[in-house]
């Protein structure tokens, strides 16, 4: 459609990839809580020598973890909207502690997960990752 695009990464930002998408998928994330700035979605895969046939392979494993986030950007500024317009006692912004914990509870998945997505939400302290 026209508002796709592609960043090939080498070097340190290759080695960094991981970081660096969930940095932007952070900065989206609060860019949603703000209700201000870009939101953009983010899909990241890598050439795998003994799976891939052409370069076509890999773009389409972007593409598609691309429409995964997209969908789940969606459905978080959905539930943001919702619970924004709510009154909540129960509901309240993270604390750096519990952040901290899901963060590491995340990237325990992530490494589990060997590439697959993960998504962790608390919706109770407004957290997704």
């Amino acid at each position: 459609g026209g508002d796709e695009f592609e960043v090939v990464l080498k070097g340190e930002d290759y080695a960094n990839r991981v970081g660096l998408i969930s940095s932007l998928k952070r900065q989206v994330e609060e860019n949603i809580r703000k209700g201000e700035g870009p939101v953009v979605a983010a899909g990241l895969s890598v050439y795998r020598p003994k799976e891939d046939q052409n370069v076509a392979d890999i773009f389409v494993r972007a593409d598609h973890m691309m429409y995964e986030d997209k969908a789940r950007l969606k459905e978080q500024k959905l539930l943001y909207e919702n619970y924004s317009s709510m009154e909540n006692e129960d509901f309240r912004a993270i604390t750096e502690e519990r952040r901290n914990l899901l963060d590491s509870l995340f990237k325990s998945y992530e490494v589990i997960s060997e590439g697959n997505y993960v998504y962790l939400c608390d919706m109770k302290h407004d957290y997704s990752r």
